[in-house]
């Protein structure tokens, strides 16, 4: 596949993922065009390339649906509840979130009381302030 030389077209490998829809007012007064965000392929091809230059553990392939693995697992070491997990990724059940959490400390069952003692903790210091 040809890749324009252009590095704000969406297809091009260095092209920005996220560019801003809102621009500073300074950068708008320019009346520049904004690039698009690249295409889910680019984004793909992005990511193998990045694994392949950074990653050098166990894990060596980088993709999308590994991102949704590591955020589930960052969240959840967190102290994000589980469901509250489960209510981001936009699972159906908790055991398909469970799943998805890849932490050597992954304890579900123990990071869910951990979670309702903050909650606890958090309820007994807002005393007489909630409403």
């Amino acid at each position: 596949m040809h890749t324009p030389n252009n590095h704000s077209a969406p297809v091009h490998p260095e092209a920005p993922v996220w560019p801003s829809e809102r621009l500073p007012p300074n950068i708008a007064a320019l009346n520049a065009p904004v690039a698009p965000a690249v295409t889910p392929s680019t984004f793909r091809k992005a990511l193998a390339r990045a694994g392949s230059l950074y990653l050098t553990g166990p894990v060596t392939e980088l993709n999308p649906h590994l991102l949704r693995h590591a955020c589930a697992t960052h969240y959840y070491e967190t102290g994000t509840a589980l469901w509250e997990v489960q209510k981001i990724l936009g699972h159906d059940w908790t055991t398909t979130t469970v799943r998805y959490i890849l932490s050597a400390q992954g304890d579900p069952e123990r990071a869910s009381l951990e979670a309702a003692g903050r909650a606890v903790h958090r309820l007994a210091v807002d005393t007489g302030r909630l409403r």
